[in-house]
C-alpha cells in the first residue's frame, strides 16, 4: 500500500529492536488505539506490525497481511514511489509524501478483502540506542474524504465551465440569429420600398392615374404592379389609368400577357387602360409574337396618353398667355 499500520506483532524475517518492544509492552494500548494508522515496517519492506485505525482504513485482517506484505515488491506501492522513499528513510529521512491512492483489495498478499482509500503519509526511521535505523515507521492519515470532494468540486466546476461555454455558445448563436433576422428584417423593408419605388402610381389629375414602368419585369414585379395599381384605382376611385412602358426594354410574350392581365383586372374595377411609350422595336416583338392588343388602348407616348384621360373625363387643357 502507500505505507501503512502497526501492531505488537513481529515477522520472522525482520524482528523490532528489543528497546522497541519493551515500549510496545509497557505501552500496549497507546499504539493500538491511537486515532491515527500507523504501521512499522521491516528494513527490507515487509510489514510488521499496524494499530487499529490503520486496519479500519484499508479493512484488513493482520493475519492476511504481516509478514505477508511488502513494499518493495507490491505493484501499487511501486507505482506511488514507495520503495525509493523507504530506501532514502532506511539512510536516516523522514518524509511527509503527497496523498497516495491505494487499493488494499488488489494487493499481493493472497486474500480478497479491504477497499480503496487515499492517505496522507509521513515516513520516519526508527533507531535504536546507538542511533542505527532498525525500521521504517509510517503515520497514515486517511484522506479520502477532502479527496473525493476535491475531486467532486473539480468535476463541478468542469462542469460549470463547460455549461458556461454552452451557454456563451448558445448566446452568441441567438445573437447571430437576431443579427441574421434584424438583416432579413431590413432586406425585406429595403425590397418593399425599391419595389414601391419602381412600381409608383402618380394622381395625374382627379380620377387620372400615371404608372411609369422601368425596368425589367418578371413574374413578382408583375404581380406587385397589379396589386399596387388596383389598391390605388380602388383608393382614389380612378376611371382611367396611364400604363407607360417606354422604360421597358424588352417585351416578350411572358411580360405582354402579365400586362394584358392588369389591363383586364384594371377593367373589372371599371378603369380604361391606355398603354403608352410602346417603341417600334417592341411594337414589331408584339406583332411577331402574335400578341392581341386589339382591345388595349394604345398612344405613342405619355403625352397622348394624357390627353386621352383627359378626353374621356371631358377635360380641355387651354393654352394662356401670360398677361
Amino acid at each position: 500500500m502507500t505505507s501503512t499500520s502497526s501492531t505488537t506483532s513481529t515477522s520472522t524475517t525482520s524482528t523490532v529492536h528489543p528497546e522497541q518492544t519493551q515500549a510496545l509492552n509497557v505501552f500496549p494500548d497507546f499504539f493500538e488505539y491511537l486515532p491515527i494508522g500507523v504501521q512499522v515496517y521491516g528494513l527490507e519492506g515487509t510489514l510488521l506490525a499496524f494499530n487499529r485505525a490503520y486496519q479500519e482504513t484499508w479493512g484488513i485482517t493482520r493475519e492476511a497481511w504481516i509478514g505477508r506484505y511488502n513494499a518493495y515488491t507490491d505493484e501499487q506501492s511501486i507505482k506511488n514511489g514507495v520503495p525509493e522513499v523507504f530506501d532514502r528513510v532506511a539512510q536516516g529521512e523522514t518524509i511527509t509524501a503527497p496523498p497516495l491512492s491505494y487499493d488494499s483489495r488488489r494487493a499481493e498478499v493472497g486474500v480478497v478483502e479491504g477497499r480503496h482509500a487515499w492517505v496522507q503519509p509521513v515516513f520516519f526511521p526508527i533507531r535504536d540506542r546507538s542511533g542505527t535505523v532498525q525500521a521504517i515507521g509510517v503515520v497514515t492519515r486517511d484522506v479520502t474524504a477532502e479527496i473525493e470532494q476535491r475531486e467532486a468540486l473539480e468535476k463541478a466546476r468542469f462542469e460549470i465551465a463547460a455549461q458556461r461555454e454552452v451557454l456563451e455558445a448558445t448566446q452568441q448563436e441567438l445573437e447571430q440569429a437576431r443579427t441574421l433576422e434584424a438583416a432579413r428584417r431590413e432586406i425585406a423593408a429595403q425590397r418593399e420600398t425599391i419595389m414601391a419605388l419602381s412600381t409608383p402610381v402618380v394622381q395625374m389629375w382627379e380620377k387620372i392615374l400615371v404608372m411609369p414602368l422601368v425596368g425589367v419585369i418578371d413574374s413578382h414585379r408583375a404581380l406587385t404592379i397589379m396589386e399596387t395599381l388596383l389598391e390605388a384605382i380602388s383608393r382614389h376611385h380612378a376611371e382611367n389609368v396611364i400604363l407607360d412602358i417606354t422604360g421597358v426594354p424588352m417585351v416578350d410574350t411572358q411580360v405582354a400577357n402579365y400586362l394584358l392581365s392588369t389591363v383586364r383586372a384594371c377593367q373589372l374595377l371599371g378603369c380604361e387602360v391606355a398603354l403608352v411609350g410602346i417603341s417600334a422595336e417592341i411594337a414589331q416583338t408584339i406583332v411577331h409574337l402574335g400578341v392581341d392588343l386589339d382591345r388595349i388602348v394604345t398612344r405613342a407616348n405619355l403625352q397622348a396618353g394624357i390627353s386621352w384621360a383627359f378626353m374621356r373625363q371631358n377635360l380641355v387643357v387651354v393654352r394662356r398667355d401670360a398677361s
